[in-house]
């Protein structure tokens, strides 16, 4: 029916096409006769002798008009003498003039008119002929799209809807009986189907929120990025690390913002930014985006560090061990020759040397008694000593080496510590800041009472960065002056071991070491 309704329609169109083309023939034809009638006029009037006066007079009334656009009397050999209105240059094409015989050897051309029907001729017939065209393809080509884009899916449909009740879906009834079932079980699918894209929308809404829940949780930084490179998602932890902005959304990531984007791109993985140490990582998934992580290792490795430490200081423990066992059993025989001595003659200058001997064999055996005590294996155990008793033994390694101590008077208050270990790291701390500076650029200050402070300031070139390091095993800045790398190793485990701690730090015009011991109790 829609074939033979569009085939009729083009019957139709093709109709007024040729009723129009039939009209504006005999239109055409009857101006050229109206212009050939109007020519013959003009000759007649301008008789034997024309002359442009003579065109001009013998056209009023007839140019312009819609019988004749304009004139002009030629000569015997076909030129244009004479013409009304003007001609401009060119403007004479024989084809479109009709040329009639004058009284004498020339001729009078004339230009019919152009009617508005002459005008929209050519656009309407051009139309009409595009309109009866479509038409008949329209016509051509409905029936089959019909039949496989409505027809054949409804038969379909009815044959579907035909097997949940008797009959045949060819009959008109069952037919509609049918298709009206099948409707019903499609708009009940339909409510079906929205309910379950209502809920999946509700569980994506609720593992969304609970994604970012999630990652405003995370310590780490994480942003998302989509395939082509633009943030789509972060955490408040990766706008800190990040400085990222709401505005960046959807924009490339900004690499060049901060060292740890700078890093993303280099693909650096640990990155120091901030005093603190940074893993970068990034992962892309299957979808083609990116994620991006920075993950804050300071503390891991400050924790990795310290086990070293303490798998190097109990090596050490366990090497002093044996270190003070020998030179414990070489100081008892030294002992014991200097007791045989002594007892050979009564040589005042031998005696004196014996003494002195003696002494130093004494004090060596304190600090081998010390160190038997770093060493034991349920760890040292000190006495409470006083404040007084610290600051004079710190003033007697000071005086020795031609320093002041500066600090108040009296020291109230009593500390765990043990005075001969006490003085071997202040000792060794004042031996450093000569090695690397004058007498006039150490200084030596104690402060408390709670906590007591001993701080031993230099004027060299100061800490390695970071500070720290100077506290780890066999580090050495000295190796070219026979240090081992283990003294400060060995003073801050034994601070430590008192309750206390030694930290380095530069002054910018040097070094500063602090011990600090927390106050026991009154004296």
């Amino acid at each position: 029916m829609a074939g033979l309704v569009a085939g009729a329609s083009a019957l139709a169109v093709l109709v007024v096409l040729m009723v129009f083309f039939l009209t504006v023939r005999e239109h055409r034809r009857w101006s050229t006769s109206l212009a050939a009638a109007a020519g013959g006029r003009i000759a007649w009037e301008l008789g034997a002798y024309p002359d442009q006066a003579g065109l001009e007079a013998a056209c009023r009334g007839l140019v312009p008009s819609d019988a004749l656009a304009g004139a002009a009397y030629l000569d015997s050999s076909g030129a244009v003498l004479y013409a009304f209105p003007g001609l401009s240059p060119g403007g004479f094409r024989r084809d479109d003039w009709l040329v009639v015989p004058a009284r004498g050897s020339g001729s009078v051309a004339v230009l019919p008119g152009r009617s508005w029907v002459s005008s929209m001729a050519g656009p309407v017939m051009g139309a009409l002929a595009v309109v009866c065209l479509a038409l008949a393809i329209t016509a051509m080509l409905m029936p089959a799209y019909l039949r496989a884009g409505v027809i054949d899916p409804l038969r379909k449909i009815l044959m579907q809807a035909d097997r949940y009740r008797s009959g045949s879906g060819t009959s008109p009834v069952t037919a509609s009986v049918s298709f009206r079932e099948m409707v019903d079980l499609l708009s009940e699918q339909d409510r079906e189907l929205e309910r379950l894209r209502v809920q999946a929308v509700a569980r994506a809404d609720l593992a969304e929120s609970r994604a970012g829940a999630v990652l405003e949780m995370l310590d780490s930084a994480v942003a998302a990025l989509d395939s082509g490179g633009a943030l789509a998602l972060w955490n408040a932890r990766a706008a800190e690390l990040f400085r990222l902005e709401e505005s960046d959304r959807g924009t490339p990531f900004p690499f060049d913002r901060t060292p740890l984007g700078a890093s993303v791109c280099t693909g650096e993985r640990e990155v120091e930014f901030a005093g603190r140490a940074y893993r970068i990582g990034s992962l892309v998934h299957t979808g083609g985006g990116t994620i991006v992580t920075a993950t804050d290792i300071s503390d891991i490795l400050a924790l990795e560090r310290r086990l070293a430490e303490e798998r190097a200081l109990a090596d050490l423990g366990a090497f002093s061990g044996g270190v003070v066992h020998e030179i414990g059993n070489t100081l008892c025989a030294l002992r014991g020759f200097l007791d045989l001595l002594a007892r050979g003659g009564p040589d005042g200058r031998a005696n004196g040397i014996l003494r002195e001997a003696k002494l130093e064999l004494n004090a060596a055996d304190e600090v081998v008694d010390a160190f038997r005590t770093l060493a034991r294996s349920d760890g040292p155990h000190f006495a409470p000593v006083s404040g007084d008793e610290i600051l004079a033994c710190v003033r007697r390694e000071c005086g020795a080496r031609g320093l002041a101590l500066l600090c108040d008077d009296g020291m109230k208050g009593s500390y765990r510590a043990d005075p001969v270990l006490l003085a071997r790291c202040v000792r060794n701390l004042l031996d450093n800041a000569l090695e690397v500076s004058s007498p006039e650029g150490v200084s030596v200050s104690a402060e408390g009472p709670d906590p007591l402070r001993i701080r031993v300031t230099d004027g060299g070139a100061g800490l390695p960065d970071p500070p720290e390091q100077v506290f780890r095993p066999f580090y050495s800045t000295g190796r070219e002056r026979g240090h081992m790398g283990i003294g400060l190793t060995v003073s801050r485990r034994i601070i430590t071991a008192m309750g206390g701690g030694l930290t380095a730090e530069n002054t910018g015009k040097g070094a500063v070491f602090t011990i600090t011991l927390p106050l026991e109790g009154p004296c």
